[in-house]
């Protein structure tokens, strides 16, 4: 029986480089990566509460979760979690996040239906991501909740936000380390953060640092994600502008953490290193 879910989010991320993952010998150990990385992180949705609906086909993730702005930020965080951990594995990803009723059916056979207007809407702003980064659907405002313009929508679900709006909050050395792993949504790049830019997407950045720094003796997760755009940015002209946007938003993201969040004064040296070898990649 064919379900609908009215007015759910909907979310459509595509892997960058897919087709090379496939066809390139070389690369199979990252495509299983891949397929595992994805598994992880739908075994961990499985056990939450209010479950994520989730497809893969080939490339493509699509997660549909019914409305509600609790549900809304458990799609949030799930998307957050599976950039960082692909990431961290050298795949990079791009996506978007909209919303418009679903029709999706489970055969006993295993197959799996999924249309409507959600995944259209995801799919068709998925194209106008670009950089590895999964965007918000500006209708998302005020469809979580109608009393919301930009500015509330931000507060709610950007822990950063409110000490970015001018140059005095700018460099305020008191956000609380905590506050990394609730800052959900970021716009691009240290201007990144400047609140008049139209392109919100999720704040992959900060969960990778967040585990980094949260439990001793964690593997230095900067290192890797360095090394892996070291690999990919001057590998291919088409991929550089991607691979360059990845770039700036880890050394701005990093700039904003040491003077704005209160860290271990070791962390702090080893988040400023970070930010001079991304800065000359």
């Amino acid at each position: 029986m064919i379900q609908k879910i009215l007015m759910p989010y909907v979310a459509f991320i595509d892997v960058l480089g897919f087709k090379n993952l496939v066809l390139n010998e070389d690369e199979r150990e990252k495509l299983d990566s891949f397929f595992e990385t994805v598994k992880r992180v739908f075994e961990i949705l499985n056990i939450q509460k209010g479950q994520i609906k989730k497809f893969l086909i080939s490339d493509s993730i699509i997660l549909v979760i019914e409305d509600g702005e609790d549900n809304f930020k458990m799609l949030l965080r799930a998307i957050q979690k599976l950039q960082a951990y692909l990431a961290l594995k050298d795949i990079w990803v791009r996506g978007a996040i909209s919303s418009g009723d679903i029709y999706f059916e489970y055969s006993p056979e295993g197959e799996q239906i999924i249309y409507g207007e959600g995944l259209i809407r995801a799919y068709e702003l998925e194209k106008k991501a670009v950089y590895p980064r999964v965007i918000l659907d500006p209708r998302l405002i005020t469809l979580i909740n109608p009393n919301f313009n930009r500015d509330t929508f931000m507060r709610k679900y950007s822990s950063f936000y409110t000490h970015t709006q001018n140059e005095l909050d700018f460099r305020s050395n008191d956000i609380p380390f905590q506050k990394l792993s609730e800052n959900l949504i970021a716009t691009l790049g240290r201007e990144n953060y400047q609140p008049h830019d139209n392109d919100m997407f999720v704040s992959y950045g900060t969960q990778i640092i967040y585990e980094q720094f949260a439990t001793s003796g964690s593997p230095n997760y900067l290192d890797e994600l360095y090394n892996h755009l070291k690999k990919e940015i001057y590998q291919n002209y088409e991929h550089y502008p991607k691979y360059s946007w990845a770039k700036n938003y880890f050394t701005e993201l990093l700039d904003f953490i040491v003077f704005n969040v209160v860290l271990e004064p070791n962390d702090k040296l080893v988040l400023s290193s970070e930010i001079f070898k991304f800065s000359n990649l």
